[in-house]
């Protein structure tokens, strides 16, 4: 009894050295990644057209599946459904492509 009661009491101790370790480990892989010699540091600009690829990802499927469920409206509902997500996955393709050439 004794000895699983030890057991239990050193949980918590286990739980924090293995996040202690994962954030050490993290940060030295991250800071490793991003130090490479002789490269420039260009984290901030790809997180922002990381960022800008999702934003118009989002406008586009919103605008192309709406006019996808219009176009499909007039014919029935199944078919305002299938034309609405074409719509959809094509309207985050073209949002996509957008936001690369006008801000990547």
């Amino acid at each position: 009894m004794r000895d699983s009661q030890s057991r239990i009491g050193k949980i918590p101790d286990t739980f924090a050295s293995i996040a202690r370790l994962s954030v050490h480990v993290s940060a030295h892989f991250h800071s490793a990644m991003w130090a490479t010699p002789g490269r420039v540091d260009n984290r901030v600009a790809d997180d922002d057209l990381r960022r800008m690829k999702k934003l118009a990802s989002l406008v586009g499927a919103t605008v192309g599946g709406y006019a996808g469920w219009w176009v499909g409206a007039h014919v029935g509902i199944m078919t305002a459904f299938i034309a609405g997500m074409v719509g959809t996955g094509a309207g985050m393709y073209w949002g996509v492509r957008l936001a690369r050439r006008y801000y990547g």
